[in-house]
């Protein structure tokens, strides 16, 4: 199955993109992040979910911003980049933007019902990840959460998307 339309399947190219780029073996960098090689190698294949921790664990391990590492861009907008202008890992509570990120959008165009309608997930489990009940979810579930919503994750986990909302609105 090819899951490379996916966040998994995206974030999982752009990390073997990124890896091979600093020249590190799949078994290398696997042990930097203390990972099994196997299931690294089913990550960069889009095969395997992760934990948002284990995201930014990786993210700030290669030094690359959260949200690129989940850009179908990244490849041709960040990698040619001069390496001095790249911007690099930043501290955040990506799940806190995601969920700021979510709610705004939510309070523009819809409910959290209208977005359990779209996603097939149970309202108790999107009402849980939204007043920060579940503390680390599954990429799976963000991502399902962002397409039901019309946006990609990488948007959502970043605090420009919130800027962004905000000017859409001040638009109409």
């Amino acid at each position: 199955m090819n899951k490379s339309n996916n966040a998994m399947g995206i974030f999982g190219g752009n990390i073997r993109a990124i890896r091979e780029v600093k020249g590190k073996s799949c078994q290398s960098f696997a042990k930097d992040i203390t990972y099994h090689r196997l299931d690294l190698a089913n990550l960069e294949y889009g095969e395997k979910d992760i934990k948002l921790s284990t995201a930014v664990k990786i993210a700030k391990r290669l030094d690359i911003p959260l949200p690129y590492l989940f850009s179908d861009i990244f490849i041709s907008g960040y990698l040619p980049m001069n390496s001095k202008r790249r911007p690099t890992y930043t501290e955040d509570d990506f799940l806190a933007v995601f969920i700021q990120n979510v709610k705004e959008y939510l309070g523009t165009r819809g409910s959290q019902e209208t977005l359990c309608i779209e996603t097939g997930m149970d309202s108790s489990n999107v009402s849980k990840i939204l007043n920060y009940k579940i503390k680390n979810p599954c990429i799976s579930t963000l991502d399902k959460m962002a397409n039901g919503i019309g946006k990609d994750l990488s948007a959502l986990l970043s605090r420009t998307e919130q800027m962004s909302l905000r000017e859409q609105e001040g638009e109409k």
